[in-house]
């Protein structure tokens, strides 16, 4: 229920900063003034046809909200999945599952007094038959080493008393033998005066069912005994030495320490998972958001490569025709709005186009027109453009029309290049689909071929 008020509050929290004009306008310029220089170059570049501090604002807020929105459906599927978890309820006798099914687990709350200890009980399957015998007397043999070895971190490590149990998961009753008996009673309780560096210990068990007996060793490397034990290890070696197995059933104890034990089935709390999913969905996110300004550049960066080739095709031809500069610029300009109109796709490059014919409509300046152009772009061949452009305005277009058909042949090889790598960029992502058909055949080929043999 905790992991649910926190959720929300700081999802709460969020949405007011959100919904509040001033609160927003505060963090909004906090954020700016946190963000470093190489960030907000990054953001200026993106600023096309606003401000840098909008861009930067609009990110801002829609990462907010992103997590926002994560923490807030988060916090709903960890309260429905909180309020339909089950109720525990009191067991003392647990079904042990049928032979053949294999042991099955059980998570216990083991409540005694004003204490609760989370227990993890491996109930054991019922009685081998005897077809069986022989393969499950190798398993009675490991699952009582194990048994024995509980509460330590392996047999080269034992600092704890050993807890032989008399019976394993099949049935098989268990007879154990200690040697030497100087350094581990019968009862596997550690003797004192034991050296630092261990003694080894040779443990035998002898497993019985029915008429058939077999012994199996292990020897262990036994260390001075640990002073301390916490008192969940406590609790779970007191019920895994009384717990009874009969046919079907384990039994539980129902008293520890004079005090009434009782244990409770550990429902599955999903909504613990929800709680943290959610949080970690809302880090995520505002983690991966952090890299979407890069991905914008890089995306505006490959269409203003791929647009360059075009415009200065178009250009030439215009040009060629008698066309002064000027009105050559303004109808690449208007019949790039024109297909925009038509339903066309935006293009960076022909965007910055129309933006600078925009402009000089508007201001008349159309120096200050191609430089804010050759800035937005921050691309080495549009400022090559911009200058020869304002060169031709100064000193006449004589020339403009031979440095325009020189440049047109340097952007057709680059268009060339740009073909290339991105049929490069196809066939690797074609290969993961082709490797799965080649696959897909060579199975149905050797299918018929197998079965055959």
């Amino acid at each position: 229920m905790l992991c649910i008020v926190i959720i929300s509050a700081v999802a709460a929290v969020l949405s007011i900063c959100l919904i509040m004009p001033q609160i927003r306008c505060r963090l909004v310029k906090e954020y700016i003034k946190k963000i470093s220089p190489e960030s907000t170059e990054k953001y200026r570049m993106l600023a096309v046809r606003s401000s840098t501090e909008d861009v930067i604002k609009k990110e801002f807020l829609t990462r907010l909200s992103a997590v926002c929105a994560a923490l807030f459906a988060g916090a709903l599927i960890t309260g429905l999945l909180f309020f339909s978890a089950k109720e525990p309820k009191e067991v003392g006798l647990i079904e042990r599952p049928a032979f053949g099914s294999g042991a099955k687990s059980i998570a216990l709350d083991a409540v005694s007094g004003s204490e609760t200890v989370k227990v993890d009980m491996k109930v054991k399957e019922r009685d081998a038959d005897d077809e069986a015998l022989d393969e499950f007397m190798k398993a009675a043999a490991k699952e009582a080493f194990e048994k024995a070895l509980s509460g330590n971190i392996s047999a080269d490590e034992v600092k704890l008393d050993l807890s032989l149990p008399s019976r394993t998961s099949n049935g098989a009753e268990l007879k154990w033998e200690i040697h030497p008996l100087a350094v581990m009673s019968s009862s596997g309780k550690i003797r004192d005066g034991i050296p630092e560096e261990g003694t080894d210990v040779k443990l035998t068990v002898t497993v019985c069912y029915g008429a058939y007996e077999e012994s199996f060793d292990m020897h262990i490397a036994v260390f001075p005994k640990e002073k301390k034990q916490t008192a969940s290890q406590r609790l779970t070696q007191y019920i895994n030495d009384v717990a009874v197995y009969d046919d079907e059933y384990l039994s539980l104890p129902d008293e520890y320490n004079d005090k009434k034990l009782a244990f409770f089935t550990r429902e599955g709390k999903g909504y613990e998972t929800s709680a943290v999913l959610s949080a970690f969905a809302a880090v995520l996110i505002w983690l991966l958001s952090s890299g979407r300004k890069d991905r914008q550049i890089k995306k505006r960066q490959g269409e203003l490569k791929r647009d360059y080739p075009g415009i200065v095709s178009r250009l030439s031809v215009l040009l060629a025709s008698g066309m002064p500069v000027t009105a050559a610029w303004k109808r690449i300009g208007s019949e790039y709005e024109a297909a925009l109109n038509a339903g066309g796709k935006k293009s960076a490059g022909y965007d910055e186009v129309l933006l600078s014919v925009k402009k000089l409509e508007n201001t008349g300046q159309i120096e200050d027109a191609f430089m804010c152009m050759a800035a937005r772009c921050d691309d080495r061949d549009y400022r090559r453009l911009s200058a020869s452009l304002l060169q031709s305005l100064k000193k006449g277009s004589v020339l403009m029309g031979d440095r325009l058909s020189k440049e047109s042949d340097t952007a057709f090889e680059m268009r060339k290049e740009n073909a290339r790598i991105m049929g490069q960029k196809a066939n690797g992502k074609l290969m993961i689909p082709s490797f799965m058909l080649m696959c897909m055949i060579m199975a149905i080929v050797m299918f018929p071929v197998l079965k055959g043999l």
